[in-house]
């Protein structure tokens, strides 16, 4: 997978990634609103929202009031763990992990099947953890952030 725009701060489990010259906490306000999967074009999308409050992400400037990761050409995807449901406030990322790919199968932690270093061509997918205990594994051609700001949210509802 090629990460278009964005990095992992740790791809041995982090909350947070860098990209679009932002920092994005995704696991202390940021609320995850869930996933959606567009299959006639084979695209996995993951998105979060934050509340308008100081300093949301974790950067004072990043003024996103929302972002999207955008998996294309999805090769690998798996939804599972504890479907516990939380108060839509509580849902958020517990942690991220860049994931080798052999394996999957195996009843393993996270921890397990990443690598401190990854080469340029190593094949990997990335393993989302929720707080609630759901899991989602996805691996694609490529991921892109994209950056949901306040000017762009209020032409898309007409304001």
């Amino acid at each position: 997978m090629t990460l278009i725009n964005f990095t992992l701060e740790n791809p041995v489990g982090t909350i947070a990634l860098r990209g679009l010259n932002r920092y994005w906490d995704l696991h202390n306000f940021a609320f995850f609103k869930g996933f959606l999967y567009l299959d006639e074009v084979n695209r996995f999308e993951l998105e979060w929202s934050a509340p308008r409050v100081g300093n949301p992400w974790g950067d004072d400037q990043n003024k996103a009031v929302g972002c999207k990761l955008i998996f294309t050409d999805v090769t690998y995807l798996s939804i599972g763990g504890a479907w516990t449901r939380l108060a839509r406030s509580q849902e958020c990322l517990s942690s991220v992990f860049q994931v080798t790919t052999e394996e999957r199968n195996v009843v393993r932690s996270p921890e397990l099947r990443t690598r401190e270093k990854w080469n340029p061509t190593d094949d990997f997918a990335l393993l989302f953890c929720l707080q609630s205990g759901r899991t989602i594994e996805v691996q694609s051609v490529n991921a892109t952030l994209v950056a949901e700001d306040e000017l762009q949210t209020q032409i898309e509802h007409g304001k």
